[in-house]
């Protein structure tokens, strides 16, 4: 058979593993209650506050499977008599808090400890916090029930550790992530997690009333896994500032300023005074007025001002002002103050009130040098800094199985390396260094390179304070180096402030991430684009935490628009639910009672977004029929229909919602270009609202709400009617963008795309809408800026171009927009697509995943319907082979299919035991052949009785069963052989 001859082509490969193997089945005898009492350490405490914990207890006899029940406010790490069990926890809101369950396993009957360690850290992208607090429980199972063993309470010990820089400045101003970590090991007693440690003098604990945790349940996702990660290489190392004195100071606490004086005494000739500093804050020599600044203009080092003066032989003074925490407020906004009382972050917590300066030491002796210290903000040292590559005494490296080792010899001045990872990572980084007492080591992250050098601190590059810089002061033992909270970039800046010796061993990063097993591929004729599949798994990936997050550089928000696309992917790749689960009901938690939609959750801080809100109704409703899982739909079914009360809010008299001219976090998003389609009767947002409807009513009559689905039906399919009656322009062929006052605005690509994805279009039109929409398209390189469609958008232009048949003209966007950014140096797949790129856009964002998702779905043309459904519908598009699985259950849904001549299609499906799907061949002449097994089905015509039709989509075969089938494909045209791709009707474009 011609069919087994094309499909054993080596080009297609073997399809492989229908099942996989069965992941270690969850036990389900965890304690669903977390006992115990909330408890925090005396003292008066502030955000940036570490507590630790420690409570012996013993075990008796008989007891196993120990299980550890615990929950924090914000974040908690914990040991078991020395050694390392576990963090968390997963985000929270005021809602719900979910507490996690960590396995122990069989403990020896006696003497345990644990230790926690409890970081509060607010912050307003992640959990809603409340107060500081911990609660924990440990429980052995008897055989029969659970036994508590301890549990959290006032007995206790706990004490707030002076090792960590409680006053340490947040990484962004808007509290996005928390406040940088700044730990002295000389005040953390290196044995606080051991059994033997004594622990006589520390304090007792407070109970916590009421509780912070009024809402709590067992965890629904996983915990999160680290993975060690190695640097791929070294981008540069030398010496900081040599031949220059940076000195550190900072202003008392509570004051609005104050004046340092330090003694500068030039040699036996008149010497040129160099000062650096980033502010140009009052500088004055000998009590004579300020002096001038002026920027240096140096691309490796933004913001750096320099003033000159000569000074004669002799002592001098210089006066250099520092402003005061006293001088600035909080920029957290109110909404983050707690119900409590508690302000999370006081006044001045941002730091910015202290000052770095660098003073030229050449012909000068400088007096009482503070020089670099525990600084409040240390990534002002590491934008001052001026890095110079080699040097006698620079970092000598090498790359090891374990990591970066790195030694640096005794020097004057202080050194720096650079380590590559490759692509942004969402880690902690790991190292062990042993130096001299009072060693300063900062750790900086950055996703790029300016001038071929990080810039943890950015300065004034971006609009507002970054700084992802994190800090330790060595106490002359070997230490272990990380930090509490997880940071994100590709490369890594270490600067090493003392004369040394200092040697770090290991350098690495343990990378956090959601524990998912890949098990999508994709392969086809077309390298770029299998480079293009995978870039999209690797970016959805590293956006996989606790939530799907937006980037895990700069927000780690669940925003629900990248959501959506990041969860698409993840269908096609990893197969997971639980993570969308979570994310909305968290959603639906922020819903509030007059069903304003939300943008992203927790800590959604008001407004709405009408795109995103329907996309989680939209995100609902795929749930519902990926998992069948009625009972999600009746527990969050009311949350929706208050949202879809709020859009019927905004219908005008011609039945189509009328959206009020706002900023977007007020009105719709649409996508960064899409200005025109947020206000007025809008197509995209219209088009949108129609399929809400279906849906509303899908779900409706599921739950058996027949009444209620006939209105959510009726009320789509009359939406749907008015965008064609009033928004549809006859001779340009498309939709207006909107209807604003009863002007229609000109036609843009996301009018197009929005009423074709969400099937608004009829039939007769389509042609002519795809071709419109493809006219709109502008090249990647586009002057204005930003791309008439930016890639949150692109979801739904490649989504509206796969509803119309455009396949050829959809892989060729995604090869020019997609392959431009590989040629630039991507690793994952930004914000923008803009050149005009600024260190404010993300250089790993999850919106930039719909390739992936489109071209296993409608490129390969397999679409897993739910736990037992699927379908299968290739598209060529010009490619003369594809082939690539999608998880399914525990196994995969694998589809191969090649074009190797004109008129052939050779075709083999592979599906799980007990599965039954469709395969529909974008075929649509009645002289075709199609064989499937050996059996011939159509032949100019249906050659069975039922299971083959011809349909306005294609040729369709219903009711193919499980395992494994190949289907060969023949028609001929003018006496030859037609490629498959000529085949399709007009409005058909492949």
């Amino acid at each position: 058979m011609l069919a087994m001859m094309l499909l054993a082509d080596a080009c297609i490969g073997p399809l492989i593993g229908k099942t996989r193997a069965a992941s270690p089945r969850a036990d389900d005898s965890v304690p669903t209650v977390l006992g115990g009492k909330p408890i925090w350490a005396s003292g008066e405490t502030g955000a940036g506050a570490v507590a630790l914990f420690r409570q012996t207890f013993n075990l008796p006899a008989g007891l196993a499977d120990v299980q550890l029940s615990i929950i924090a406010d914000t974040r908690y790490e914990v040991w078991l008599d020395g050694h390392w069990l576990g963090r968390g926890p997963a985000r929270f809101s005021r809602v719900r808090q979910e507490f996690d369950n960590l396995a122990v396993g069989d403990l020896s009957p006696g003497s345990h400890l644990l230790a926690i360690l409890v970081q509060y850290a607010p912050n307003v992208r992640r959990s809603e916090s409340l107060r500081p607090a911990l609660q924990a429980s440990a429980r052995g199972w008897t055989g029969t029930c659970w036994q508590t063993v301890v549990a959290t309470a006032a007995e206790w010990k706990a004490t707030l550790s002076p090792a960590w820089d409680r006053e340490a400045a947040l990484i962004s101003e808007l509290g996005l992530i928390g406040p940088m970590e700044l730990l002295d090991l000389r005040e953390l007693p290196a044995g606080w997690l051991e059994p033997c440690f004594d622990d006589s003098s520390w304090p007792t604990a407070i109970e916590i009333t009421p509780t912070p945790f009024p809402a709590l349940t067992p965890r629904t996702i996983p915990q999160l896994h680290e993975t060690p990660r190695l640097p791929t290489g070294v981008i540069e190392s030398g010496l900081l500032s040599p031949g220059w004195q940076l000195i550190e100071l900072e202003a008392p606490a509570d004051t609005t300023s104050v004046t340092y004086s330090l003694a500068v005494t030039a040699t036996t000739r008149p010497t040129l005074l160099r000062v650096e500093a980033l502010d140009a804050g009052p500088l004055a020599l000998d009590g004579g007025p300020p002096l001038t600044w002026r920027a240096l203009n140096e691309p490796r080092r933004p913001d750096v001002l320099r003033a000159e003066a000569w000074l004669s032989p002799g002592p001098h003074r210089l006066e250099i002002a520092v402003p005061g925490d006293a001088a600035f407020s909080t920029h957290l906004p109110e909404a983050q103050a707690s119900d409590a009382g508690h302000v999370p972050y006081p006044a001045g917590s941002t730091a910015m009130g202290g000052r770095v300066v660098a003073i030229e030491e050449g012909g000068l002796e400088i007096s009482a040098a503070i020089g670099i210290q525990a600084s409040h903000d240390p990534g002002r040292r590491t934008l001052l800094a001026n890095p110079l590559p080699g040097g006698n005494t620079a970092p000598q490296i090498s790359l090891e199985e374990v990591g970066a080792q790195v030694y640096l010899p005794p020097g004057s001045a202080p050194r720096y390396l650079v380590l590559d990872f490759g692509r942004t990572l969402h880690g902690r980084v790991a190292v062990e260094a042993e130096g001299p007492a009072g060693t300063v080591i900062d750790a900086g992250w950055d996703e790029r390179l300016t001038e071929g050098r990080p810039l943890p601190n950015p300065g004034s590059l971006v609009s507002n304070l970054w700084s992802q810089v994190d800090s330790w002061i060595l106490d002359g033992t070997r230490r272990s180096l990380t930090t509490i909270d997880a940071r994100a970039g590709r490369y890594l800046l270490l600067q090493v402030w003392g004369p040394g010796p200092v040697q770090l061993h290991g350098v690495h990063v343990q990378e956090e991430l959601y524990p998912v097993e890949q098990v999508g591929t994709f392969a086809s004729s077309d390298p770029l684009l299998d480079t293009i599949w995978q870039m999209g798994v690797d970016t959805v990936q590293v956006n996989m935490t606790d939530a799907y997050t937006d980037t895990p550089w700069r927000e780690r928000g669940q925003w629900w628009g990248d959501a959506m696309i990041a969860y698409h992917a993840n269908r096609v790749a990893f197969g997971d639910l639980a993570l969308l689960l979570r994310g909305l009901r968290q959603l639906a938690d922020a819903v509030d009672e007059d069903g304003r939609p939300p943008g992203f959750a927790p800590n959604w801080p008001g407004g709405q977004m009408l795109d995103f809100g329907m996309l989680w109704i939209e995100g609902l409703y795929l749930y519902w029929t990926q998992s069948q899982d009625l009972e999600v739909v009746a527990e969050l079914y009311p949350a929706a229909q208050r949202l879809v009360g709020f859009l019927e809010s905004y219908e005008d008299a011609s039945g189509l919602m009328n959206v009020p001219p706002a900023h977007w976090s007020e009105s719709a998003l649409v996508d960064w270009s899409a200005w025109s389609s947020r206000s007025g009767e809008s197509t995209a947002l219209n088009a949108q609202y129609s399929a809400v409807l279906w849906q509303m009513g899908e779900m409706a009559q599921a739950l058996g709400n027949e009444a209620g689905a006939q209105h959510y039906h009726d009320r789509s399919a009359a939406v749907r009617q008015r965008i064609n009656d009033v928004l549809y322009l006859p001779v340009e062929g498309c939709y207006a963008t909107s209807r604003v006052d009863g002007v229609l605005v000109e036609p843009t690509l996301h009018a197009q795309a929005w009423a074709l994805r969400y099937d608004v279009v009829p039939p007769e039109r389509r042609a002519c809408t795809v071709a419109a929409l493809s006219r709109q398209i502008v090249p990647f390189f586009s002057p204005e800026g930003f791309s008439a469609s930016e890639p949150l958008g692109m979801f739904h232009v490649l989504e509206g171009l796969a509803a119309g048949g455009a396949t050829t003209a959809a892989l060729a966007v995604i090869r020019e927009r997609y392959g431009a950014m590989l040629a630039l140096g991507a690793t994952t797949w930004w914000e923008l697509y803009t050149p005009r790129q600024t260190r404010g856009n993300s250089l790993s964002h999850a919106w930039g995943a719909s390739p992936t998702w489109f071209l296993s779905s409608h490129v390969l043309g397999g679409m897993v319907l739910g736990p037992t459904g699927w379908r299968v519908e290739p598209h060529p598009g010009g490619l003369s082979f594809a082939q690539g699985s999608l998880p399914m259950g525990r196994g995969s849904l694998d589809v191969a299919w090649q074009v190797p001549g004109c008129g052939q299609l050779g075709l083999r499906v592979a599906s799980p035991p007990g599965t039954s799907g469709q395969v529909l061949l974008p075929l649509y002449r009645f002289d075709a052949r199609v064989i499937m097994d050996g059996l011939t089905l159509w032949d100019g015509g249906p050659l069975v009785q039922q299971g083959v039709e011809m349909t306005d989509e294609g040729l369709l075969i219903s009711g193919v069963s499980d395992g494994e089938h190949e289907i060969s494909v023949f028609f001929a045209c003018h006496g030859t052989w037609l490629p498959l791709a000529l085949a399709a009707p007009p409005i058909r474009s492949d």
